[in-house]
């Protein structure tokens, strides 16, 4: 009967030490699961602040002629000063977009409004709206 009675316990405290082997197998890939759900979360709060700014980011070019005359060049789903160095750019040729800065020389920022501008050689200007 002792005989038993110690098997019973060496069998169950084996099967308390295989348990207490999972807790910490399991608790080791909580921290994990915790970890990755943190990356998620971030990964989503960018992606929602990205989307709402390409949501919003509609913008303009207009072209102020030195005679007065102002025209509707183009529309980008893009904030306005990437809109207008991408115009800028493609107006020289260059439709590599990855390749843009994200400025580039010549442009304007205006006070007031705090729009950007760009000064052309012939003496017309781009405006984003």
């Amino acid at each position: 009967m002792i005989s038993e009675l110690d098997e019973r316990i060496n069998m169950l405290e084996n099967e308390k030490k295989v348990l207490l082997e999972r807790v910490k197998v399991l608790e080791n890939e909580k921290k994990i699961l915790l970890e990755r759900v943190k990356e998620v979360e971030n990964a989503l709060a960018d992606l929602s602040v990205k989307k709402k700014e390409l949501g919003e980011a509609v913008s303009t070019i207009f072209r102020l002629c030195s005679d007065g005359e102002i025209i509707e060049e183009a529309t980008y789903t893009l904030p306005p000063k990437q809109a207008l160095v991408a115009f800028v750019r493609q107006l020289q040729g260059n439709w590599e977009t990855w390749t843009y800065p994200e400025e580039i020389p010549g442009m304007i920022r205006l006070p007031v409004s705090g729009r950007w501008a760009y000064n052309l050689p012939n003496g017309d200007m781009l405006y984003a709206k």
